[in-house]
């Protein structure tokens, strides 16, 4: 390999060079980003015991388990929703008729709430609550 074609290949001063005026650019750009930033405020003892609260694992898995708790009230003193059910389709038939006809249904059901159940259930999902 020829000198001058060596050269050509590795030039590492010209890409220190590069190197060097990218990192300087770089620092140039983003130097007023950090002399515009506020400084930061001091933390109050309000604040400090406001995030502690916040972020404290126990106390957000007991707000977790106060939400539980209230939905399970809502749930056990809310009344069952009634079910609608449709079907239609065809039907043949077994005992050697001609023919295929069409059925179709519709119903509708209404769970009916027992009220010594209802009554129970009550007191125990407001019970949860309390604990």
């Amino acid at each position: 390999m020829s000198p001058s074609l060596k050269t050509r290949i590795f030039r590492p001063k010209r890409l220190r060079s590069r190197a060097a005026f990218g990192v300087v650019l770089a620092l140039f750009l983003s130097a007023p980003v950090y002399l515009r930033a506020d400084p930061p405020q001091p933390l109050t003892l309000q604040d400090a015991m406001s995030l502690a609260l916040r972020y404290n694992p126990g106390v957000v898995a007991s707000e977790a388990q106060r939400e539980a708790a209230k939905a399970g009230e809502r749930t056990a003193a809310a009344y069952p929703n009634p079910v609608v059910e449709a079907g239609a389709g065809p039907s043949v038939y077994r005992d050697n008729r001609s023919g295929v006809s069409n059925n179709w249904a519709v119903g509708i059901t209404q769970p009916i709430d027992y009220p010594a159940l209802r009554a129970s259930r009550l007191p125990v999902a407001f019970g949860l609550r309390e604990t």
